[in-house]
């Protein structure tokens, strides 16, 4: 771990925020086309986002994650639940990048 502040992985940071926004609009996109299509067809459909929706709560939960991971790396106590799931997110992940 590195105590250092680098503004090469700060940019890298706002670069990754940048492409979470780009891939909500995306996703907001395709409900819009889907909503369009069916329209075009005769099907009436609730005007609902919920491919946007899904996608924004999936990159916060994933940021989250990230958070919680940094606060237990640098030792801030945690009760036990949160401590529990980070370590299984974390076994979960070691276990992924092995194979």
């Amino acid at each position: 771990m590195s105590a250092e502040l680098s503004s090469k992985i700060g940019l890298k940071g706002i670069v990754k925020k940048l492409c979470y926004m780009l891939v909500v609009v995306a996703a907001a996109c395709v409900d819009w086309l889907v909503i369009s299509g069916l329209g075009l067809i005769g099907i009436e459909y609730d005007h609902s986002y919920y491919f946007g929706v899904v996608v924004a709560i999936w990159l916060i939960i994933n940021e989250l994650i990230s958070i919680l991971e940094n606060l237990s790396a640098i030792g801030v106590p945690m009760p036990g639940l949160l401590q529990k799931v980070v370590n299984k997110l974390k076994n979960t992940v070691e276990k992924e990048d092995s194979e």
